[in-house]
């Protein structure tokens, strides 16, 4: 049952069948969690961007957007490429 939702958060597989064993006879699209997950990841990278264009962080906030920024297009490359 390991799905992106796994690879991005560390309990994800764990929530999945929590989920699937609360909600017998309920299929889970993963297609959908699939999308909604890689959207929720970019709307994050977005915020991060439009943090730095628009608040002039200081060194120390600007370093720390860039790498969280960095992390997050790495994550969305490897999930949207699979």
């Amino acid at each position: 049952m390991a799905t992106i939702f796994h690879t991005m958060h560390r309990y994800g597989d764990t929530l999945l069948k929590a989920y699937a064993a609360a909600r017998s006879g309920y299929g889970i699209d993963f297609e959908l969690l699939h999308f909604y997950v890689l959207r929720r990841r970019i709307e994050d990278v977005w915020v991060d961007i439009q943090r730095l264009t628009e608040e002039s962080p200081g060194e120390t906030e600007t370093a720390k957007l860039l790498e969280c920024i960095a992390r997050g297009i790495a994550e969305v490359r490897a999930a949207y490429c699979r």
